[in-house]
């Protein structure tokens, strides 16, 4: 707005006084600065002495200041800014015209609000959403696994460097490109991988079998379908597992781990401790009185003795039964001794046979 004098002078010289006429005011400030705060609270800058300043966001105004004589104003914002926004700031004189918006980026000092995360049926990609522009982070046990960064519309897909499927917890982080982060969420991965490993050794009494497998598996120990003893691994994967009955005659049992999801090893093969003598022994002479026939424990070795002297051997076969020749024909009333011995050298007391006496009978 403009103050114009107007005089009048006549030939003479004399003037009149002044009279004024006010120009209208249709011309914008002609300048305007602004600045925001660190902390997104306040903006500040210079303008027409006088003019109203205004900050407005996505077309809300969110403060207004007026500029002191010197131009200069604060303009406290309501609510303070800090996630990098950015604000449409105008000045507006008393004549009501206004410059054109300037823009002023707030500081970002805010995480991503929002992150989400869904690990996919293949067990090697997270996909989810978070703040546009974010760079989404997947670690595994301290070590990066996959990396991407989000799109305008915030979704993302990291694809981690192997599948996860065995129950592993891994943390996804999303961060901004101001380098705020959030803090990590996590994701547990299926697990439908059985126990890695799984050692076994029985004790030499047959009583406990021992070994490693995975922390917390359930390790269980059968003899012919049936269970006889489980126990739980520590911590540290060790186990110890008690046997109920003690097995001491070279039984093969199987032993499995199943893990907490019940995923489970294919069988081992323990063997047991033999110290024990086969358990049957049955002996007969045959008519021929040259042969001893009978059952044992399969594979044992059937031996036949006359007055301390080895008269016949054979092993038993797979169903237990023998058949011994011996050295001669016994028919005098001899008392032979046969014993069975297994493949772990454990032997049964002796058995008696006695040999008819045809000599007497044909006396």
């Amino acid at each position: 707005m403009v103050k114009l004098e107007v005089i009048a002078t006549d030939t003479a010289n004399n003037s009149t006084t002044p009279n004024s006429i006010i120009a209208p005011d249709k011309t914008a400030p002609a300048s305007l600065t602004q600045a925001i705060s660190a902390d997104g609270q306040t903006i500040t800058g210079t303008t027409e002495a006088g003019a109203t300043v205004t900050a407005t966001f996505n077309g809300q105004v969110v403060g207004t200041a007026v500029a002191g004589t010197d131009g200069q104003y604060t303009l406290t914002l309501n609510p303070a800014f800090t996630n990098g926004e950015q604000l449409a700031v105008i000045a507006t004189d008393k004549a009501n015209n206004s410059t054109k918006p300037n823009t002023v980026t707030a500081p970002d000092s805010t995480a991503p609000a929002t992150l989400t995360q869904v690990l996919s049926a293949d067990n090697k990609t997270v996909t989810g959403t978070t703040e546009a522009n974010a760079t989404v982070t997947v670690s595994y046990n301290g070590k990066v696994i996959g990396t991407a960064v989000a799109g305008t519309d915030g979704t993302y897909s990291v694809t981690l460097d192997k599948v996860y499927n065995n129950g592993e917890k891994l943390e996804v982080i999303a961060t901004d490109t101001a380098n705020n982060s959030t803090t990590p969420n996590s994701i547990i991965a299926p697990d439908k991988t059985a126990p890695a490993s799984l050692t076994q050794a029985i004790s030499a009494d047959g009583q406990t079998i021992t070994g490693t497998t995975e922390a917390g598996a359930t390790v269980t120990a059968t003899f012919n379908g049936q269970v006889v003893g489980t126990a739980v691994a520590g911590t540290d994967g060790q186990y110890t597992l008690t046997l109920n009955p003690a097995f001491t005659n070279g039984e093969q049992l199987a032993v499995i781990a199943t893990d907490k999801a019940n995923n489970s090893t294919k069988p081992n093969t323990v063997t047991a401790p033999d110290s024990t003598a086969p358990v049957t022994l049955t002996q007969v002479l045959s008519a021929d009185n040259k042969t001893v026939t009978g059952t044992t424990e399969a594979n044992a070795t059937v031996t036949v003795s006359y007055n301390g002297k080895v008269i016949g051997t054979a092993v038993a076969g797979t169903d237990g039964t023998y058949s011994v020749t011996l050295d001669k024909v016994y028919n005098n009333g001899e008392k032979l001794e046969v014993i069975a011995t297994d493949t772990a050298n454990n032997s049964t007391t002796p058995n008696s046979i006695i040999a008819p006496d045809k000599q007497r009978q044909q006396a």
